[in-house]
């Protein structure tokens, strides 16, 4: 399938500008993206699309696991390591038992941890907007006394 490429453009542009936290939404999103078409693949008894959205999910899930950095939480950096690992095992099973629920599992518990993600970065991002926002009113008047003489006076 042919995408257009002024849309083509626009996403490139989209992932360039986004922020850090927001790539690892779009990224988990994907993730999600992927197993559900895993499940209907397996609904509609497609082996190739079954396969297919299975290995895509489990590279995101690889990558994931790459970004851990336990030096700087090593408890929150080895659940997220079984989550992660527990997860992949579940989407194999899935593909190989064709087991809808082994992948419903993974599906909504990934859901929930997204949500969970999703949640926290938009305190984070909050938090973040009022380090830089001031609650001094003076500040945006402190211009206005003065006025911009021309060169005849």
């Amino acid at each position: 399938m042919n995408q257009n490429p002024y849309l083509k453009q626009y996403k490139k542009q989209y992932v360039e500008a986004a922020s850090r936290e927001d790539l690892f939404l779009m990224l988990f999103n994907s993730l999600l993206k992927y197993i559900t078409k895993m499940r209907e693949a397996v609904v509609e008894k497609k082996p190739a699309d079954i396969q297919n959205n299975c290995t895509k999910a489990i590279n995101i899930l690889q990558e994931f696991l790459k970004t851990l950095d336990p030096s700087a939480n090593p408890e929150l950096a080895e659940n997220l390591d079984k989550i992660y690992h527990y997860n992949i095992t579940l989407l194999l099973d899935g593909n190989i038992q064709r087991d809808l629920n082994k992948i419903d599992e993974s599906l909504n518990m990934l859901t929930g941890f997204r949500d969970v993600w999703k949640k926290a970065i938009e305190v984070y991002k909050q938090k973040e907007a009022s380090l830089y926002s001031t609650s001094d009113e003076s500040d945006e008047h402190k211009f206005d006394s003065y006025e911009i003489k021309g060169e005849d006076e």
